[in-house]
């Protein structure tokens, strides 16, 4: 099963750009670079479990089934989704 980096990127964009949030108030909130979140927004850069989920705490995501959903590119032999 790969992740959908591109998908998560545009979603975590958009996300956030509807939030009013700009980049550099975002890698503030991070604490990280400005182009560490345009590089994940770009699929330029992979993020880890441990910051996807602190990027999700930051931008109300988790349960908002509009950044999860399709990001699991799963083997067609299996059907689990697990619920965050």
């Amino acid at each position: 099963m790969a992740i959908n980096y591109k998908t998560l990127g545009d979603r975590i964009k958009t996300k956030r750009i509807s939030q009013g949030i700009t980049q550099e108030k975002f890698a503030e909130h991070m604490d990280v670079s400005v182009g560490y979140i345009s590089q994940l927004e770009r699929d330029i850069s992979k993020v880890s479990l441990e910051r996807l989920v602190s990027i999700f705490a930051q931008i109300g995501s988790v349960s908002d089934n509009h950044v999860l959903p399709d990001l699991m590119q799963q083997h067609p032999a299996r059907s689990t989704l697990i619920e965050v």
